[in-house]
């Protein structure tokens, strides 16, 4: 394909964002929709390439503008021995798996390791166990250092490990303290689990109240039962207290009277003891807010420019240390973009020991407010959110529309405020976020009307839906092209950025580097790169002072130069690591928004697409982003655009996914499967996390699903995939091998595979008994082991299948010995079946002539037919003819 011809130059035009929208507003209003996307996406016009500086709007030059700021406690974390809470307690008899801490929340606890000592270790990565809460949300969780390290695959507590805590941990401890009146605590950790399932499977855990005056002692109490009972990973076990997301109950003014009485009333009213703030460790951290507000009711927003000189004031910090924690390139510090304005940004930063300042801060954040209306935790994302896989399906536009509304509406009366968050040890509340002046921020920000604010993301939206409803009235052929798929995987990056910070994954990082404009990454602006990457390469001094690893020249003499060497060896072996030499060029945003490198839309292109180019997305990125291989998304958008007559009895194998299993009384109710009595657990389901806010675990919840349920439902998905997946005759217009009705199908069970009178499922198939290897080859065909090599090359029925990406992404991460159980036990139930398809790597069903297979229908010996094999211990199968 001929590369497009190169653009003629443009002629720079500088807008201010206002004037920017009333561009995009004319184009829309005059019905120029080919030139209002490009102008809007593109930022071209007319011969002119549009150059957005929101610094127009900056604060500075209007002295008039009152900024008001109010200050506020929004949370808390502390790890004690004692539970610290001044009140009765809610304990959970059994601990929810999601409740697990394992978001890092930036504070760290020592752990005594044999071989190298004490050392300090993020809380999140040793094993924790929600035990119980008070108030609404407050959590309470036990931590027990003595299991951190070895081979675990997280830190949540293994079922084996739950029932040993309860049995020999937290209920002696319970009738230790409250004797008989811990009567109607269950017995066992089984005996719960009993009573706690309910006839569908799905577990409501029972809750208990501690009353306030046991509360103090139930720690030592637990510790001491473990101990009693021989449990040695309960020594050490650790209290870790969260309170979370009350920021609006402490509302107070920016001064340290205030900030006194605010915080002692914050701790009365969350019922903790104020002991806390006399004690001289460290381990009890709390975030500290201040939120700005613009007094004329507009949009304030933070300028990226300003984030070192806020650093610097917030954290007490020197000049160098402040410029280093805020450098593009640095480990320490992730830039949220602002509704794609390189000029505007929060930003999230982990300081370190070095640039802590006085106040020890552990974390800080800075972001607009503005992002609470489309904030929704759902799979992983944090906002409000549209995947490639639902443009391509064509499920975009009422999501469009909702979005486009809710910013409309919001030009009324919501205005966005900045946010500036500090963590720090408890011992500082009081003092963090208490020496800074109007004057700050009048130099840190930018304000804007809310109707040209919440316009400039209006119109975006408006233009990305104009190209996917282009996209979808074109030709099939050109729709397929990799410019035009680009474009489409570009369209639901952009339009979560306008409300959320910009996703920068691999994948979301291959999209920028295909449909941004490439720069020189040499001596580039940092502030003008599209994500977090050197404009040069590290020295191996800058690289481990990024990690906090560097030791400071003063403090070097001889008997640290090994020291030193060390540091700078491990800068070494993680240059290696990172792979190939950063590439020359490096996507950014050089005209103040975030424009997509040259449209091609109207005219002589019936299809929205890029301007050609040879660069590409992986074929890991493409998966990741679609959520199938190219051949598959191609396929997809062909058939989408053809519509074939065909028999319409014959089954739907090429769909993309089987349906999903429902009982309908044709399977056992309840787990079939009995491994968790014998200690065997899933792992949580993994997350994956990425915010410029932290949010409530609570929120990211899934339901929890043991090891006995998921089995259960694989076997009976499993049952119901290999008859969706069954093969069909060519022609197009021939009957199904398979003669179950569509309804029939969704009723498949075990008792299917074992009826041996073929007829009964069957137009045709060759048949014949498996050696008992045989079976045993077609099951691991079925289930792969642990360590089986993941499926490549062409690729036939598995990807259908429900159950096969369950069990692939189970064995994945679920330990070997728990894998070989779930196996067995699946093996025991396989050989329960009469006959099964002869299931090979590539494919679950065969249809060619085999001549050492058997017919009993009474056609043609060399026609095709699905082969199946019989189970060696089962008779000869029968066939009946009408």
């Amino acid at each position: 394909m001929p590369e497009d011809n190169e653009p003629v130059p443009l002629i720079i035009k500088s807008h201010s964002l206002e004037s920017f929208c009333v561009s995009a507003k004319r184009l829309l209003e005059a019905k120029d929709y080919h030139s209002f996307v490009r102008f809007v996406l593109s930022g071209v016009h007319g011969g002119h390439q549009a150059f957005v500086d929101p610094i127009l709007n900056r604060l500075s030059l209007d002295p008039e503008h009152e900024i008001t700021g109010l200050r506020d406690y929004d949370s808390l974390l502390g790890v004690d021995d004692e539970i610290q809470v001044d009140d009765s307690i809610t304990i959970q008899v059994l601990g929810r798996v999601e409740d697990t801490l394992r978001k890092n929340v930036h504070i760290n606890l020592e752990v005594y390791d044999e071989e190298t000592g004490p050392q300090d270790v993020p809380v999140h990565k040793i094993p924790n166990l929600a035990i119980g809460k008070w108030d609404t949300h407050n959590l309470i969780r036990v931590v027990f250092p003595a299991l951190y390290g070895g081979d675990r695959l997280g830190s949540h507590l293994s079922q084996l490990e739950q029932t040993i805590f309860y049995e020999k941990g937290l209920r002696p401890a319970v009738v230790a303290l409250i004797g008989n009146r811990a009567a109607d605590w269950p017995p066992t950790y089984a005996d719960e689990m009993f009573r706690a399932r309910g006839h569908n499977g799905q577990l409501s855990l029972g809750t208990r109240v501690l009353p306030r005056w046991e509360v103090p002692s139930l720690g030592s109490a637990i510790r001491r039962a473990l101990k009693d009972n021989g449990v040695l990973w309960g020594e050490g076990m650790k209290i870790l207290h969260q309170i979370r997301g009350v920021k609006n109950s402490s509302t107070h003014g920016m001064n340290l009277p205030a900030a006194a009485y605010a915080l002692d009333d914050w701790l009365r009213l969350n019922h903790l003891r104020p002991a806390i703030m006399n004690m001289e460790s460290s381990s009890w951290f709390i975030d500290v807010g201040i939120e700005l507000t613009s007094e004329l009711g507009e949009c304030l927003l933070l300028r990226t420019d300003a984030h070192t000189s806020l650093v610097r004031k917030v954290l007490e910090i020197n000049e160098s240390h402040a410029s280093r924690i805020t450098k593009m390139g640095s480990t320490k510090y992730t830039r949220d973009t602002t509704s794609h304005l390189s000029a505007l940004s929060g930003c999230r930063i982990t300081p370190g020991v070095r640039a802590q300042g006085r106040f020890e801060a552990v974390y800080l954040q800075m972001y607009q407010t503005d992002k609470m209306l489309t904030s929704r935790p759902d799979q992983g994302h944090f906002g409000k959110f549209l995947t490639a896989k639902d443009a391509l399906a064509g499920k975009y536009a009422p999501f469009m529309d909702n979005l486009y509304h809710l910013y409309s509406r919001a030009m009324v009366d919501n205005s966005s405020k900045v946010r500036i968050e500090v963590r720090v040890p408890l011992k500082f509340a009081t003092e963090v976020l208490l020496n800074l002046s109007i004057s700050d921020f009048q130099a840190s920000f930018v304000s804007f009307g809310l109707v040209t604010w919440w316009s400039l993301r209006a119109y975006r939206v408006t233009a990305l839906k104009f190209l996917l409803e282009w996209q979808d009235d074109g030709e099939a052929e050109l729709r397929a092209t990799h410019p035009a798929l680009l474009l489409t995987a570009a369209v639901p990056w952009i339009l979560n950025g306008l409300h959320s910070a910009p996703d920068d994954g691999p994948s979301s990082r291959e999209i920028m580097d295909a449909v941004l404009p490439l720069s020189n990454r040499e001596g580039l602006d940092p502030n003008i790169l599209a994500y977090n990457t050197r404009t040069s390469m590290p020295t191996f001094r800058e690289d481990s002072e990024d990690e906090g690893e560097v030791l400071e020249l003063m403090d070097v003499d001889e008997e640290d130069e090994e020291d030193v060497q060390e540091v700078e060896e491990r800068g070494r072996l993680r240059q290696r690591r990172r792979g190939a030499p950063l590439s020359e060029l490096t996507p950014c945003i050089p005209y103040g928004l975030l424009f997509l490198r040259p449209l091609r839309v109207g005219g002589t292109t019936p299809v929205p697409r890029l301007c050609w180019s040879r660069v590409f997305i992986s074929e890991h990125a493409f998966r990741f982003i679609f959520g199938a291989d190219e051949e598959t998304i191609i396929h997809a958008i062909r058939r989408s655009r053809i519509a074939a007559s065909r028999n319409p009895n014959r089954t739907e194998n090429r769909k993309k996914k089987t349906l999903s299993f429902v009982n309908h009384g044709q399977a056992p109710e309840g787990p079939i499967f009995h491994l968790e009595a014998e200690g065997y657990s899933l792992p949580p389901v993994p997350r994956d996390e990425g915010s410029d806010m932290e949010l409530e675990e609570e929120d990211m919840a899934e339901p929890r699903v043991g090891l006995d349920d998921f089995l259960t439902n694989l076997w009976n998905q499993f049952l119901l995939d290999i008859t969706e997946v069954s093969p069909n005759p060519k022609p197009a217009d021939q009957p199904p091998y398979c003669i179950l009705s569509p309804a029939k199908r969704k009723l498949v069970n075990a008792a299917t595979y074992q009826d041996l009178c073929l007829s009964n499922y069957f137009t045709d198939v060759q048949w014949k008994y498996a050696e008992p290897s045989d079976w045993v080859f077609t099951f691991d065909h079925l289930f792969p082991p642990k360590n089986a090599k993941v499926k490549t090359g062409k690729i036939q029925n598995y990807l259908q299948t429900t159950y096969y990406s369950k069990w692939e992404s189970m064995r994945a991460r679920t330990d070997a010995e728990t894998v070989k159980k779930m196996h067995k036990n699946l093996f025991l139930r396989f050989c329960q079946l009469s006959w099964f398809p002869a299931a090979q790597a590539n494919r679950i069903w065969w249809t060619k002539v085999d001549r050492r297979s058997s017919k009993s229908s009474g056609l043609s010996p060399n026609s095709p037919a699905p082969r199946i094999l019989l189970h060696p211990d089962v008779q000869v199968p029968t066939w009946q003819w009408d």
